[in-house]
């Protein structure tokens, strides 16, 4: 399952003129899986949607729960980020995920971070 352990390994991979994303194997992404496709100063991030979605209900609870006013506005700016950072919510299908169409024909260098991949658009394959 995607983000369940480490996600070590780099690879350049691309989409094709569907938008669609053949995930590498060192994702571990499985059938059914459901993601996220955030996207932070021009990069691309893909995370497993339920704990993007427990770290926001996390973040929501600390600063529900905060009372320092500097500590709490930091939460609050983490949280514009965290929400306003998602592009789609996707879903893996026999290991491929449909990216927007603005990113079909697209190159990326593919980097495993922790528990998220990473995809740094390279340039349009033509």
């Amino acid at each position: 399952m995607f983000g369940e352990e480490q996600i070590i390994g780099e690879k350049i991979i691309k989409t094709n003129s569907k938008s669609e994303l053949k995930l590498p194997k060192f994702t571990r992404a499985e059938d059914g899986d459901e993601l996220i496709l955030g996207k932070l100063l021009g990069t691309y991030m893909i995370f497993s949607a339920s704990k993007y979605f427990k770290a926001i209900e996390s973040c929501e609870k600390a600063y529900k729960d905060e009372q320092n006013l500097e500590n709490k506005n930091k939460l609050r700016k983490l949280l514009r980020i965290m929400y306003s950072g998602i592009i789609d919510e996707l879903k893996c299908e026999s290991g491929i995920i449909k990216l927007p169409s603005n990113l079909k024909n697209t190159k990326f260098n593919c980097q495993g971070q922790s528990k998220h991949l990473v995809l740094s658009p390279v340039k349009k394959v033509e």
